[in-house]
């Protein structure tokens, strides 16, 4: 199991107030996230995975308590990297 925490880190482009070296909101994850995927219709939805085999789903218009769902390791679970993540409608 991986101890190191990952950032993801997110600037919006079409503000105003744009600055590069500012993100907009930053996301701390305490395993690797390996991969990331915008949902297609609903850009405020993330899904992510990590090196443990965890799965993530974010709403970034939540500036606090973004994290909508992940998923457990445990025994019964999978624990293998996730190197992707596909949305299906």
């Amino acid at each position: 199991m991986s101890n190191n925490p990952s950032f993801l880190y997110i600037w919006n482009l079409s503000k105003r107030d744009f600055k590069p070296d500012t993100p907009n909101l930053t996301i701390e994850n305490t395993g690797s996230i390996m991969c990331i995927e915008f949902h297609p219709t609903k850009p405020s939805l993330i899904a992510g995975g990590t090196f443990n085999g965890e799965v993530y789903l974010w709403d970034i218009s939540q500036q606090e308590e973004n994290v909508l769902f992940y998923s457990k390791i445990d025994d019964y679970f999978h624990r293998e990297a996730v190197s992707r993540i596909l949305w299906f409608e």
